[in-house]
C-alpha cells in the first residue's frame, strides 16, 4: 500500500512550495461543503460560520489525528484513523492516498509538497511527496519527534528513545546517529524541533 523510495538527494519543490511562487497564493476555500473526507469541517468568520462534509461518519468512533498545511499553496494533508488524505483546494475536495499500518500518526509539514507521517514510540514513518506515499525505514523503533530543515526537502532528523539524534539528508533512504543518547538515568518522552533551524 506504498511506493518504494526512488526519491534523490534535496531535488526538493523550494520553487513551488513558496506561497509566493509559481504556485501562487493560498486563497480562501470556495465551496460550501467539502467532499471526499467525513472528519473534516471548517470555519469562517471566526468560526460562527462552519461548512460541514457531505461525507457521513462511520458507524461509531473515528478520529481525525492530524492535519497539516503545506508549503504548497492550497495544499493540505490529513490523517483520520488510519488513511492518509490530501486537499489541493484548501480543503474543498479530499483524495485518499493509502491506508497505513496503524492509527494515530502525527503529521509533519516537509518542504514544497512534502509532508512525513510517524507514530511516536515505533518505527512507523512515511514520507508524502504529492499523492505519493512510501514507507521509509527508521533508524529507531521508538521515535519520539521529527524535524525537517526549512529549505532542504531531503534534510530531516529524528529524535529516538534515550535521546539518540539521527539525521538523513537523501529523504529518509540512509540515516547518520549524531548522537547515541541522553546522560545515564534520563527519560525521554518527546523531542521537539525548532522549525526555523534544526540545529
Amino acid at each position: 500500500d506504498s511506493s518504494p523510495d526512488n526519491s534523490s538527494p534535496d531535488q526538493g519543490l523550494p520553487d513551488q512550495g513558496k506561497p509566493d511562487g509559481p504556485g501562487g497564493a493560498w486563497q480562501a476555500p470556495a465551496c460550501k461543503s467539502i467532499s471526499g473526507f467525513a472528519g473534516l469541517g471548517f470555519g469562517a468568520k471566526e468560526g460562527t460560520v462552519v461548512t460541514p462534509s457531505k461525507v457521513a461518519f462511520p458507524p461509531g468512533k473515528s478520529f481525525t489525528t492530524g492535519l497539516v498545511a503545506l508549503q504548497r499553496p492550497n495544499t493540505l494533508v490529513a490523517m483520520h484513523e488510519d488513511d492518509i488524505y490530501r486537499s489541493v483546494d484548501a480543503g474543498c475536495s479530499w483524495t485518499k492516498l493509502v491506508s497505513v499500518a496503524e492509527k494515530g500518526l502525527t503529521l509533519t509539514a516537509g518542504v514544497g509538497d512534502r509532508a512525513w507521517a510517524w507514530r511516536a514510540s515505533t518505527g512507523l514513518l512515511y514520507r508524502i511527496d504529492g499523492a505519493q506515499v512510501t514507507t521509509i525505514s527508521a533508524p529507531s523503533q521508538n521515535i519520539m519527534g521529527l524535524g525537517v530543515h526549512p529549505t532542504k526537502a531531503d534534510t530531516l532528523r529524528l529524535g529516538a528513545k534515550k535521546g539518540a539524534m539521527h539525521q538523513s539528508t537523501d529523504g529518509g533512504k540512509t540515516w547518520t546517529t549524531l548522537s547515541s543518547g541522553a546522560p545515564t538515568g534520563s527519560v525521554t518522552y518527546h523531542v521537539a524541533f525548532d522549525p526555523a533551524d534544526l540545529d
